[in-house]
């Protein structure tokens, strides 16, 4: 396989210490090829307007080229410091290449995953925000709903009071009427449109429409009062639940 690396200007300006004096009218392009099968290495670079074609083969020079004048075999070795520089830099510039590829490849890797997760991110922050304002609404709902049960616990609330003070007041008049002798002696009372039943006997038609007229709207949805609410009624009282006072 062969591997191409364009020489630096670091290494044009090392072999300018090594070049002779001399003018040349020719420009290369620089590379560097390594044959991995026969070991072969081609370099060629321009410094200081000249040029430099060097072969190795296992590390040992077979040809060099000097403004397109070749060098004798003979002469290799008054070149030897040039090589040995320059190979030593084109190793480092190559270990250093492929340090900053690899590196190079890491960042790209990272970048990659970066942006993915803040991809993610993004798409969770979408959907916090989206589930804050759904929580937000549901807080806002949930905060009138709130109000609403106060208000109507409050309602409720006083219905109960003003219930127990009208059932007090429905009893005070049974013993008004001499129906029942005390409140105390009222042990169970149903009261709806057809019937009134005192104790578990029915009262006259009489009582029946008396205390009809006075609480109209308990008669038509039935009350009871005693230990168990009685059939057909919708309000019930329990013994106890009355203040006797």
């Amino acid at each position: 396989m062969n591997k191409k690396l364009v020489l630096s200007f670091a290494l044009a300006a090392l072999l300018a210490g090594f070049a002779p004096a001399a003018k040349a009218q020719i420009s290369y392009d620089n590379y560097h090829t390594i044959d991995s099968g026969s070991g072969k290495e081609s370099i060629q670079t321009n410094s200081n307007g000249h040029c430099y074609n060097l072969t190795l083969v296992n590390n040992k020079v077979t040809a060099l080229c000097i403004d397109n004048k070749k060098i004798a075999d003979s002469n290799f070795s008054k070149y030897d410091s040039l090589v040995t520089s320059l190979m030593e830099s084109i190793r480092r510039d190559e270990a250093q290449g492929e340090r900053d590829r690899l590196q190079g490849e890491k960042d790209r890797s990272q970048g990659e995953k970066d942006r993915i997760q803040g991809e993610k991110d993004r798409i969770q922050g979408e959907k916090d925000r989206i589930q804050g304002e759904k929580d937000r609404i549901q807080g806002e709902k949930d905060r009138i709903q709130g109000q609403k049960d106060r208000e109507q616990g409050d309602r409720d609330r006083k219905q109960a009071a003003e219930d127990r003070r009208r059932m007090k007041q429905l009893i005070d008049y049974l013993v008004g009427k001499k129906l029942v002798p005390d409140a105390a002696a009222l042990k169970s009372l149903v009261l709806t449109d057809s019937d009134l039943y005192i104790n578990g006997k029915q009262a006259s038609p009489e009582a029946h429409a008396d205390l009809k007229s006075k609480y109209a709207d308990w008669a038509h949805i039935g009350i009871s009062y005693g230990c168990c609410q009685e059939p057909d009624t919708s309000m019930h009282f329990s013994i106890g639940s009355i203040s006797r006072d």
